[in-house]
């Protein structure tokens, strides 16, 4: 959010280390008060992505990666910068978080390059960012890679 919003909400609210669920719940209304913020009518369900079960975290990230896809400007944007250096950790299946690299202080991860919005694809079906063939508009919502009941993106 963002790259595609830059300053409409403040970084230093998320929790980079969650490890807990109450982390996590905390995380995602940073994320819904930026969607609100700027006008974006997804509702984040809250309670199914904290369980980290796949199929509601790979329609909720199918649908951000769509939602980037359609209106990021291409500025360049550089994460390890935005967050200043804050480690990230990453969460398991079973809500297991990876361990935080041993030896003290951890470096950024990252490659601490700018993101420019250009992906490379020999043939993404007409789509722009490396985004893949699609069955068509309704790939977000209705029935198409989402499954049904997800929201439209406008």
């Amino acid at each position: 959010m963002d790259a595609i919003y830059p300053g409409t909400f403040s970084l230093s609210k998320v929790k980079w280390g969650a490890k807990f669920d109450y982390e996590y719940v905390e995380n995602y209304k940073v994320l819904q008060s930026a969607f609100d913020k700027n006008g974006i009518k997804k509702h984040i369900d809250v309670d199914k992505l904290v369980k980290a079960k796949y199929q509601d975290n790979l329609e909720f990230c199918q649908w951000i990666k769509r939602y980037f896809d359609l209106n990021y400007s291409g500025e360049p944007y550089n994460a390890v910068e935005r967050r200043k250096g804050q480690q990230l950790f990453y969460i398991m299946g079973g809500n297991k978080v990876a361990a935080p690299p041993k030896g003290g202080v951890a470096k950024p991860q990252g490659t601490g390059k700018i993101y420019s919005g250009k992906s490379v694809v020999a043939d993404n079906g007409g789509l722009t960012g490396g985004a893949g063939k699609r069955a068509g508009p309704s790939s977000i919502g209705g029935a198409g890679a989402a499954g049904a009941g997800g929201a439209q993106v406008k």
